[in-house]
């Protein structure tokens, strides 16, 4: 019998984002006949789904000045378990990952998951600990093309050690949770826009807002839902009553199943400065949602085949983000069309059986990969599906 390999990964929590809902995802698609896996949250927060069989560590970091204590209590603990792989999923937990290992005594191979923009969401002094933290990496896996390209680019060093895997989603789980009742109900004889996401100023929920206001001067009778919390709850109300449209839009908060909101959604919409790979488009492409998203970097322009599953717009541009939206709305064939269309794109390019196996591929030996997987910071590089 071969032996299965030891998988640490090491997240922030395991409750609301992106790179948590990656983390919940892999654990429960990966072959436990090939792996052996355990989890280290550096808080101790779990909402999303977990295997029973997958032991939990929680390092306790409550407080900014709690890291010191969980990066020795993470070295620790690699020295314990002793894993073969290492497993970090968003830059933040990288940061910390990285140090512990340089002081451990075991050496496992550590794998980096990148799940956001390279270029625009760090402060200059973050960049300089990832190029220091990141000399130790064995490979460091961005979740889109585009931000892989990125990576290469600005970390010359990390040159031939960077690849592009594709979140793992679980449409079957999607599907089943779309069909629940939803705590609102959305009115199907009404266009409804949606959008998911934390309201905080990269995802640009004042764009929406404005865009939405110009759709109504078109003449489209739509209603819009916000899907989240974040610190820009409080400015969007505000907002919302200075441009007269209250009775319109609906702020739901954190709901724990987006997908039976989605299910009853005419239009998906994602107004983001900077992205990495949007989870909830992957999602609302997949439950057959067209969409209109900013063409920012990086993600939503290999998510959204533009014209034919939804459309794509320059980021900031509300004026134009209201006509595409005005485009789809208006045109019940074209709505419908575009569904399929982004229903059967979105499976075909990130449901679990397609992204999961890429990652037991890595995961078990990268140095096993094709010959042009990793992505080569001078000559660019193909994301290998």
């Amino acid at each position: 019998m071969i032996a299965r390999k030891r998988l640490l990964v090491v997240s922030y929590s395991l409750t609301q984002g992106g790179a948590e809902r990656f983390t919940s995802n892999l654990l429960l698609g990966l072959d436990p006949a090939r792996f052996e896996p355990e989890l280290c949250l550096l808080r101790h927060e779990i909402t999303y789904p977990l295997p029973a069989t997958v032991p939990v560590h929680a390092l306790d970091k409550t407080r900014p000045w709690h890291t010191g204590r969980a990066i020795l209590r993470l070295r620790r603990l690699i020295d314990d378990r002793r894993p073969d792989v290492v497993l970090s999923t968003i830059a933040y937990v990288s940061r910390i990952t990285g140090i512990a290992l340089s002081l451990s005594r075991h050496r496992p191979m550590w794998i980096a998951r990148i799940g956001g923009n390279a270029e625009k969401e760090d402060r200059q002094w973050e960049r300089a600990a990832d190029r220091w933290v990141l000399r130790g990496v064995h490979t460091v896996a961005a979740n889109s093309t585009g931000l892989a390209r990125s990576l290469a680019r600005r970390s010359p060093a990390l040159n031939g050690r960077v690849i592009a895997l594709p979140n793992p989603t679980r449409f079957s789980e999607i599907d089943r949770l779309s069909e629940e009742p939803p705590a609102a109900v959305l009115d199907p004889e009404r266009l409804n826009i949606l959008a998911v996401g934390r309201l905080s100023r990269e995802k640009r929920p004042d764009l929406l807002l404005d865009a939405f206001a110009e759709l109504r001067r078109l003449g489209t009778q739509a209603y819009v839902f916000f899907l989240g919390s974040g610190p820009l709850d409080q400015p969007m109300r505000a907002r919302v009553r200075d441009l007269g449209i209250g009775q319109w839009v609906h702020f739901l908060g954190f709901q724990q199943n987006p997908y039976a909101y989605l299910a009853q959604a005419s239009l998906f919409a994602l107004t983001s400065d900077h992205e990495g790979s949007p989870n909830a488009l992957i999602e609302a492409q997949g439950l057959g949602v067209p969409a209109v998203a900013t063409r920012c970097p990086y993600g939503p322009d290999e998510i959204i085949l533009d014209g034919e599953t939804g459309h794509l717009v320059t980021p900031g541009d509300a004026g134009a983000f209201a006509r595409a939206m005005h485009a789809i709305l208006a045109d019940p064939a074209k709505r419908d069309a575009m569904g399929r269309a982004a229903r059967a794109r979105a499976r075909s390019l990130f449901d679990r059986a397609v992204a999961i196996p890429q990652w037991e591929a890595v995961l078990l030996d990268p140095s096993d990969l094709a010959e042009g997987t990793m992505i080569n910071g001078r000559q660019g590089g193909e994301q290998v599906t």
